[in-house]
C-alpha cells in the first residue's frame, strides 16, 4: 500500500491532503468462527484501466470480458499471480506476487480477500479468515456420480428449480432466489466432469454460494447433507489444484475433494461466458419462423439480416401492437422483441402473449438496452423466456438461445 498507493508529499499537498499518508488497520469479529481484518490507506487509489491493461497482457481474461467487467470485479484482478500495475520492478513491488500470495494463503485457510478503491481517496482491503482451521462443516454434494464437499460457511441455501424456472438473462442461465436473479452455473462443467441430465420431470438441483459480496448458484446432481469434516492438505505433489482446497475422508472410508469456493467463482466467470462460435445453420433452423419486434429500423434490419443468415424465416413488426396483431393473424415459433417501443412496449407485448390462450406457450426473447436488475426481473416476471442486453450483445448467443427455445 505504501509503495503503490501513497503519493509523494508534493502530490498529496496539491490534492489537499496531508503531506504524510496514513494507513488504518482494524480487526472485527464477524461471528464466533470468523474475523475480518480491514486495511485502508488515503492514497491515490487503484487505476482500473491499468489493471485491465495488465490483465490483458497476461491473458488473465478475454478482451471482450474485460470490457464488460464491472469496476468492482476488475479490481479483484490485482490478486492474480503475475499481475502488477507498477511500471518497474523493485525490491518492494512490481513482480505481481505479493497479493497473489495473500489470497492463496487465506483461501488455503478457508478465508477470502476483497479490495475496494476510490480514485484520489484511497484503497481498502478486507481479509476474512476463520478462527479455527482444522475441522469444519461441509456440504456433501454429488456431481456425475462423484462426491465432493463444499465448505458450509460459504453455502447460503440449496434448492431444486422447476424445469421452466431457468431463464437466460444477459447471456447466462439464471434462477430466481428469494426475489433476486442469481447466475446458474454447472458445477460439473467447472470441474470438467460429464454432467448428468436431470430427470424429465425434475429441474436441476443447485447450491447458492457466496464469496464476499457475490452470489452464484451451482447446479449439482444431489445434495447429500452436512457433515463435520477434517480437511487434509493435498501434499507437495498437488500443492495447488484449481478448484480444490484439500481432501477429507468420509465415514465410509472414501476420500473426496474439498472444493475451493473462491476458485469456483473465478472459474464460473470464465467458463460460463466463453466466446461462442458462430453456429452452423442446420436443416431444423430453416424451418423455424421468428417475429422481430423493433421500432428502430436500423436494429430491426440488423436483427433480420443476422437471423436470415442463420437460416431462419423472419418477419418484422414496428412495435408491440403490430407484433401482437401479426401473431393473432398467423403463428410463428419465436418472438424477438425490443422493450422500449411506442404504443405497446416489450413488457406489455410479453404479458399480452402470456395472457392469450393460443399464444401463451410462445417463447419470447427480449433484446434491450435496459440492463438494470429491476428491468431484468420485470422481464422475467411478465414471462420472458430470455433477456439479452444490447451492450453485451452476441449474435451467436442470440441464435443459440433461439435454437434452445424453438
Amino acid at each position: 500500500m505504501v509503495d503503490h498507493g501513497i503519493e509523494e508529499p508534493r502530490e498529496r499537498e496539491a490534492a489537499g491532503k496531508p503531506a504524510r499518508g496514513s494507513i488504518r488497520a482494524e480487526i472485527r469479529l464477524q461471528d464466533a468462527n470468523r474475523a475480518e481484518l480491514i486495511l485502508e490507506d488515503d492514497g491515490r487509489g487503484i487505476d482500473i484501466d491499468r489493471v485491465k491493461a495488465a490483465a490483458l497482457r497476461l491473458e488473465t481474461a478475454p478482451a471482450d470480458l474485460l470490457e464488460r467487467m464491472s469496476d468492482h470485479d476488475a479490481l479483484q484482478l490485482v490478486f492474480e499471480s503475475g499481475l502488477s500495475t507498477s511500471t518497474s520492478v523493485g525490491s518492494v513491488s512490481g513482480r505481481g506476487v505479493g497479493l497473489a500470495i495473500v489470497r492463496q494463503s487465506l483461501e488455503r485457510l478457508g478465508g477470502h480477500v476483497t479490495v475496494s478503491s476510490t480514485p484520489g481517496a484511497g484503497t481498502a482491503f478486507r481479509l476474512v479468515f476463520p478462527l479455527s482451521f482444522a475441522r469444519m462443516r461441509g456440504l456433501l454434494v454429488q456431481v456425475s456420480g462423484r462426491d465432493c464437499v463444499i465448505p458450509a460457511a460459504s453455502v447460503e441455501l440449496s434448492a431444486r428449480v422447476a424445469p421452466d424456472g431457468v431463464k437466460r438473462v444477459e447471456n447466462r442461465d439464471t434462477v430466481l432466489v428469494n426475489g433476486e436473479l442469481v447466475a446458474l452455473v454447472s458445477l460439473g462443467r467447472i470441474l470438467e466432469v460429464p454432467r448428468s441430465a436431470p430427470g424429465p420431470e425434475q429441474g436441476p438441483c443447485f447450491v447458492v454460494l457466496h464469496a464476499g459480496e457475490k452470489r452464484i448458484a451451482f447446479a449439482v446432481d444431489q445434495v447429500l447433507g452436512v457433515q463435520e469434516i477434517l480437511v487434509k492438505p493435498l501434499g507437495r505433489q498437488l500443492s495447488r489444484v484449481r478448484n480444490v482446497a484439500g481432501a477429507t475422508i468420509l465415514g465410509n472410508g472414501r476420500v473426496v475433494p474439498v472444493l475451493n469456493v473462491a476458485d469456483l467463482f473465478r472459474s464460473a466467470l470464465l467458463v460460463d461466458a466463453p466466446a461462442l462460435p458462430s453456429p452452423t445453420p442446420v436443416a431444423q433452423a430453416r424451418q423455424v419462423s421468428v417475429l422481430v419486434a423493433e421500432d428502430s429500423i436500423t436494429s430491426r434490419t440488423l436483427l433480420k439480416n443476422i437471423l436470415e443468415s442463420a437460416g431462419y424465416d423472419v418477419r418484422t413488426a414496428v412495435d408491440g401492437m403490430d407484433a401482437l396483431s401479426q401473431l393473432r393473424a398467423g403463428s410463428c415459433d419465436v418472438v424477438v422483441s425490443d422493450i422500449e417501443m411506442p404504443r405497446m412496449d416489450g413488457f406489455q407485448l410479453t404479458a399480452a402473449i402470456r395472457a392469450d390462450a393460443k399464444l401463451s406457450a410462445l417463447p419470447v426473447i427480449l433484446v434491450t438496452g435496459l440492463e438494470s436488475r429491476g428491468d431484468r426481473e420485470r422481464g422475467i416476471d411478465v414471462g420472458a423466456s430470455a433477456y439479452l442486453v444490447k451492450s453485451s450483445f452476441d449474435q451467436a448467443n442470440l441464435i443459440e438461445v433461439i435454437q434452445k427455445l424453438s
